[in-house]
């Protein structure tokens, strides 16, 4: 007979519900089969050595697929005590599942415990006590083990702390189970080796959880909030129609704090959905947005008190509150931590305490850290390539630009561009040091009458030998955009089949336009109003040249109408106005001691002078653009692939990322080395 298994993880009900007759979301091709396909080279690989990455990696995802569908899970001690206790039919003096009784008697750990307990003592020790109880209580009741029951009573009472401790994983219903189980085992003789002033703070957690008159419903939705969390998110981030409706119960603080005890303090339940509520792409999702706000509170609570209620999690809390999930999260270095985390022996808590030991882990381990090795190859392979261009293209003689370390772009473009398009990748890194050399350039660099050139001999693109350079360091920066556009052009238009140089040299005049317009505000001290000063200000934030030429790349055809499309604008708009108002929030100190205009300090202007009202209000309007821009990204219908819209929310999450904390990219140094671990 098989043993029983806790299966209290798995919800019973479905609380996302998608129609069978629904319309799938609008999808490409799964990224595995596309790298598979695009057959990625690690540098000094031959093609024999391709074949069998290749085939290495399909025989681990075949192996793990095998495994996962036969998987098998520890018993669970608790639950088989509870079925041991049931009497045979025709005799009720003798159990009904006696292989039930005799497991029980062969499973003692050596400290007198039944459970997990003896994995993680500390934060598993509420369930190790519930679970020998139970144990306990099984044996006492066939008059078996003797032994046994002293030794789990001995293993109880040195460890009755554990009963209150809000410290310690709590199973669901603890405080009304083993306060019941308590009874249940004084009404067959056992005596407990517990104080009696505990045994009253028991009994009196009991009272107060019985009187709650919707405590079974809550229970029901307790258990399934985390998965539902989870699958929320995930279905929403990949197109699906999915309802925030099934958070209503939890949209105010309060109603967490009166469900299941197990669960006041859980902190990863409180994560999921502090995680969930990050992809809220509704003005009327209200519920997210209180859930968001009151979840962030308390998980800052738990790390400020140390009190995260399960083991490793103290890292995963501090970086789901630093970058939010759908903001800013870094695929690169959300896969570098679960490999460092990742567990072949998960323990999952709901009424018990259960162990998930898969065969299939050792190679889902060993999958993701091929896959983080070939991540980090193509890096360095990427990081020599740009060292060489910056030299070549004579960025390094620029004395005006600052001094980006290389790695900072090129650590930012993979959240851009998946691996797959390593030449959409490289653009994208290369008009990152132009636009930022631009940008100073305008700003402290250039003269009058070189910013003048410039706009000229931009305007000219190809005929600008019949413009000249009227000094050295123009000529330097527009070679620069010149020469390295060109050959991105000229790549292009192989993918495109058709000429796309005229459009990446308008975006650049538009860049450059925008920029002076700017530059002529402060010149002539001319405060704009909010409605002036952000169409150029968009425009400057550099969307445009860092991400189109590299969208040209990627493979899809690029119509002229797509570009014209409203859709498009829609997008760029949006992931523009993110990025300008990230950008102002962090500059906008600096801007106002050189003569400067930006939002922040019109907003404060417009409102009686108080900066930090300037900053809510424009952090509000990046948050509120930012939504609409997710809820455009994952639009079932658009004229827009889907595949180039998440590149489109890929910038906007790299733009956060890069404002992380400061301006001049300290923070920066604590992420990119997880590119060259």
């Amino acid at each position: 007979m098989q043993l029983v298994f806790s299966t209290a993880a798995l919800p019973p009900v479905a609380l996302l519900w998608r129609p069978t007759t629904e319309k799938l979301p609008q999808t490409y091709r799964p990224i595995r089969a596309q790298r598979r396909q695009h057959g990625i080279q690690i540098p000094g690989e031959s093609r024999t050595e391709i074949s069998h990455r290749a085939m290495h990696t399909k025989e681990l995802e075949d192996r793990i697929r095998v495994q996962l569908l036969g998987a098998k899970h520890q018993p669970s001690s608790y639950d088989t005590a509870w079925v041991s206790m049931v009497p045979a039919q025709c005799v009720p003096q003798a159990p009904r599942f006696p292989r039930f009784v005799e497991w029980i008697l062969q499973n003692q750990q050596d400290d007198g415990s039944w459970g997990l307990g003896h994995l993680d003592p500390y934060s598993l020790g509420k369930d190790a006590i519930n679970s020998t109880l139970a144990c306990i209580l099984a044996l006492k009741k066939w008059n078996l083990g003797d032994e046994h029951i002293r030794k789990g009573l001995h293993f109880i009472g040195n460890n009755s702390s554990c009963i209150t401790d809000e410290n310690c994983d709590t199973p669901i219903g603890f405080n009304i189970i083993f306060s019941g189980m308590i009874m249940f085992g004084m009404e067959l003789g056992l005596e407990f080796p517990i104080r009696q002033s505990d045994l009253d703070g028991i009994f009196r957690l009991r009272e107060m959880e019985l009187q709650r008159s919707w405590l079974q419903k809550e229970e029901e939705i307790i258990m399934d909030t985390e998965t539902c969390a989870l699958a929320f998110r995930i279905l929403r981030m990949h197109g699906y129609n999915v309802s925030s409706d099934v958070f209503s119960h939890f949209a105010e603080e309060s109603r967490f704090h009166n469900s299941v005890q197990g669960h006041l303090t859980d902190t990863k339940t409180l994560l999921e959905l502090y995680n969930a509520s990050q992809v809220r792409i509704m003005e009327e999702e209200q519920a997210l947005e209180n859930i968001g706000s009151w979840t962030s509170k308390l998980l800052k609570q738990q790390l400020s008190s140390n009190r995260l209620s399960r083991s490793l999690m103290t890292q995963e809390v501090e970086y789901s509150l630093k970058l939010p999930f759908y903001s800013a999260t870094l695929e690169l270095l959300e896969h570098k931590w679960n490999v460092e985390h990742f567990s072949t022996n998960s323990i999952k808590m709901r009424k018990s305490a259960y162990l998930v030991h898969e065969e299939s882990t050792d190679h889902i381990l060993a999958l993701a850290n091929e896959e983080f090795s070939l991540s980090q190859s193509l890096h360095q392979q990427e990081l020599s390539c740009i060292e060489s261009w910056w030299k070549e293209v004579g960025l390094d003689k620029l004395k005006f630009s600052r001094r980006i370390p290389l790695n900072i772009y090129t650590f930012l473009a993979s959240t851009v561009f998946p691996r797959e398009f390593p030449a959409a990748r490289d653009a994208w890194i290369k008009n990152c040091f132009l636009t930022t050399a631009m940008d100073d350039f305008v700003e402290d660099g250039g003269s009058t009458e070189e910013l003048e050139n410039l706009v000229a001999l931009i305007e000219k693109w190809d005929a600008h030998t019949e413009i000249g350079f009227c000094s050295e360091q123009v000529e330097i920066l527009f070679s620069a955009i010149y020469r390295t556009n060109s050959q991105i052009g000229a790549k292009a238009a192989g993918v495109q089949n058709r000429e796309v140089i005229g459009h990446i040299a308008q975006i650049w005049l538009d860049l450059l336009k925008a920029s002076m317009v700017e530059v002529e505000w402060r010149r002539n001290s001319y405060v704009p109003t909010m409605e002036e000063y952000m169409p150029p200000a968009d425009l400057s934030f550099a969307v445009d040249p860092i991400l189109v030429p590299g969208l040209y790349l990627v493979g899809p055809k690029i119509s002229e109408n797509m570009v014209s499309d409203p859709a498009y604008h829609d997008l760029l708009r949006l992931t523009s106005i993110c990025g300008r108002l990230l950008n102002d929030l962090h500059t906008y100190k600096k801007e106002s001691s050189q003569g400067y205009i930006n939002s922040v300090l019109l907003c404060a202007l417009r409102d009686g002078g108080s900066i930090e009202a300037a900053e809510k209000e424009i952090w509000r309007r990046m948050v509120a653009s930012r939504r609409q821009l997710l809820s455009l990204v994952l639009r079932e219908s658009s004229p827009i692939p889907r595949l180039f819209r998440e590149i489109f929310w890929n910038m906007c999450k790299a733009a956060q990322l890069f404002y992380l904390q400061v301006y001049d990219f300290r923070s920066l140094h604590e992420l990119v080395p997880a590119r060259s671990s």
